[in-house]
């Protein structure tokens, strides 16, 4: 029961993805400036993975040769290197990850990743700020503090609504390429079965069939993965919730 509490109150990350960088940057070197532009080691959630990335980025900004001796060598100068898991983890990195050509695909994920953390962050700082406010009112008001906690409760909600606005706009961007694309299969399905009919290769019973299953298939497709993508968000909410719940009531003095 104490480890599915522990599960449930993870921040969001992608271990396969924070794992794919990594892979990707170890087999095919070319591919760190694009990687180094767009993620920071904070961006990494696993610690393993974030040291890792931290020696690549320190490396790559001393202009040094970056491959898998190199890295495990400015491991050991870093303080960094087990020596029962980091050599077997970036082989382990680098055979799990058969080509750097999608690295742009995984960075994605981390920083996504990274947004929702964000969020989580800055909701949980606004959420104690409030309670702090409310517990100490008598305090806030006593040093006259009222207008200096309500420029920072503005300044935290001010970058919460913008966080938030990225979210959308990310959201927005990848439900609206994949409605597109589930759009166009389905409808190069429709043309292809058209012509295949007129062929005669199929009938027109199973040609009606194909689309219909082909139908029932797609957007139950979509609908999963709009659903994961609330399920992160709940998870975000969860956290603080647990919070709450384990926090120890206060008793009258």
């Amino acid at each position: 029961m104490a480890n599915e509490d522990l599960l449930l109150r993870q921040m969001p990350h992608s271990l396969e993805g924070e794992q794919a960088v990594l892979g990707s940057m170890l087999i095919d070197p070319r591919c760190v400036p694009d990687v180094i532009e767009q993620l920071r080691p904070e961006d990494f959630y696993i610690r393993q993975n974030r040291e890792i990335y931290e020696t690549i980025y320190s490396m790559f900004n001393f202009s040094l040769t970056i491959d898998p001796v190199t890295v495990l060598e400015n491991m050991r100068k870093n303080g960094v290197y087990d020596e029962n898991v980091s050599r077997n983890y970036i082989l382990q990195l680098m055979d799990t990850t058969p080509t750097a050509a999608n690295v742009g695909e995984y960075v994605a994920i981390i920083k996504d990743k990274t947004l929702l953390r964000r969020i989580a962050e800055t909701a949980g700082e606004l959420t104690a700020m409030v309670q702090e406010n409310l517990t100490g009112v008598r305090v806030v008001r006593a040093f006259g503090r009222e207008r200096f906690e309500k420029d920072k409760f503005n300044k935290q909600n001010d970058l919460f609504s913008d966080l938030w606005v990225r979210l959308g706009h990310v959201m927005g961007v990848n439900w609206g390429i994949g409605d597109l694309l589930s759009g166009i299969q389905v409808l190069t399905i429709i043309a292809a079965g058209i012509v295949f009919v007129v062929d005669g290769a199929i009938t027109e019973g199973e040609y009606l069939a194909f689309v219909a299953y082909n139908s029932m298939l797609v957007w139950p497709t979509r609908s999963l993965g709009r659903l994961l993508s609330e399920l992160s968000k709940t998870g975000i909410s969860s956290k603080r919730i647990f919070e709450i719940l384990d926090a120890e009531p206060e008793k009258d003095a």
